[in-house]
C-alpha cells in the first residue's frame, strides 16, 4: 500500500481507539478487495517494534503503537520503521537495470512505467511505450539506432471504446548511430524524481551521451547530446517532397549536406505528416533515401 507524498497520515497515540484516521482505513479497505495481504498488514499494526526499537504491544482497542509524531507513512519503511518482516524479491520482480543509481523509493504505479521495465531494460520494443499527450514515445527506434521513437497517434473509435493507435511506420526515430553511445539507456539520476515525467539517458555525460526527458502534455520531443555525439533522425517513410531548410533552402535526399541554422521541415509519403526539426546551434546536415 502505497501513499501519496503529500499526505500526511500519522499513527496516532496509545489515547486514540482507532489505528488509522478515517480517510486511511477507507483506502485500506478498497485495497482489501484485491489483495488479502492488505488486511494482514492491518491486523499485524497492533504489535510492533517502532524506530527506537522498544516492542509495544496492544491488549484491547485503547492501546497501540505510539511512533514518533512525525513519521509519515507514505515515505515510511514498514521493514525499517516498524520492523515488520521484510521481502526478498526476485530479480524479475523488482526494479529494472533502467534505474541505475537512482535511489528508491521509485513511482511504480507511473504511466511510464512501461519505459523502465525490465522489457525495456533488455529488448526495447512497442510494447515498451508510453502515451505524453499527444505523442506516444517508445525505445525502439529503427535499426542501427539508440534513442526514442515518436508516434503521432490517431483515434480508434466503435460504439463501446475509443482508442488512440499508430502505426509504428509512420513514426519518427530521434537519438545517434554514433557507435560510442550506449544503446542501452538508464534514468538520468541527475534529474528529480517526478510524477510527470521521467528523464533517459544513453551514456555517460563526461563522454559520447545524450539525455531525453518524456514529459506528460510534452509538444516537443528533446535530445540533448553530449560530448560529439552525432545526432540522427529516421523515418520508414521517404519524403513526399524536399526537405526545407530554415523555410527557404532545400535539401538534396541524394548525399547532399546543407548547413542548418534553426529548422527543417519534412512532408512524408505515406503517412501525410509534416515533422519540424529544430536545433539549438547551427549545424551542417545530410540526407539520404535508403
Amino acid at each position: 500500500l502505497e501513499l501519496q507524498d503529500d499526505a500526511d497520515f500519522l499513527l496516532p497515540d496509545s489515547s486514540k481507539k482507532k489505528l488509522f484516521p478515517s480517510s486511511l482505513t477507507k483506502q485500506v479497505c478498497a485495497f482489501a478487495g484485491f489483495a488479502g495481504a492488505v488486511l494482514a498488514v492491518v491486523a499485524v499494526i497492533r504489535t510492533s517494534r517502532d524506530i527506537s526499537g522498544t516492542t509495544r504491544s496492544s491488549s484491547g482497542g485503547d492501546a497501540g503503537l505510539s511512533p514518533p509524531s512525525n513519521l509519515q507513512l507514505s515515505a515510511a519503511s514498514p521493514e525499517e520503521a516498524f520492523g515488520f518482516r521484510g521481502v526478498e524479491r526476485e530479480d524479475d520482480a523488482g526494479p529494472s537495470s533502467i534505474w541505475g543509481d537512482v535511489e528508491g523509493p521509485y513511482p511504480t504505479n507511473s504511466w511510464y512505467l512501461n519505459l523502465v521495465s525490465h522489457r525495456a531494460s533488455f529488448q526495447p520494443d512497442d510494447t515498451t511505450r508510453a502515451y505524453t499527450v499527444p505523442y506516444i514515445i517508445d525505445t525502439a527506434p529503427a535499426d542501427d539506432m539508440a534513442g526514442i521513437r515518436v508516434h503521432w497517434p490517431v483515434v480508434k473509435a466503435s460504439d463501446s471504446n475509443v482508442q488512440m493507435v499508430n502505426d509504428f511506420k509512420n513514426g519518427v526515430s530521434l537519438g545517434t548511430a554514433d557507435a560510442h553511445v550506449d544503446a542501452a539507456y538508464r534514468v538520468d539520476e541527475d534529474e528529480d524524481m517526478s510524477h510527470l515525467g521521467v528523464s533517459l539517458k544513453w551514456g555517460g555525460k563526461s563522454k559520447k551521451a545524450m539525455v531525453t526527458h518524456i514529459v506528460r502534455g510534452m509538444p516537443y520531443a528533446t535530445m540533448r547530446y553530449y560530448g560529439g555525439a552525432l545526432p540522427a533522425f529516421h523515418s520508414y517513410n521517404a519524403p513526399d517532397s524536399v526537405p526545407l531548410i530554415d523555410g527557404k533552402t532545400e535539401l538534396d535526399c541524394e548525399g547532399g549536406s546543407e548547413v542548418v541554422e534553426k529548422e527543417i521541415q519534412l512532408h512524408f509519403r505515406n503517412s501525410d505528416f509534416t515533422w519540424s526539426l529544430f536545433f539549438s546551434k547551427p549545424v551542417k546536415v545530410s540526407c539520404k533515401v535508403i
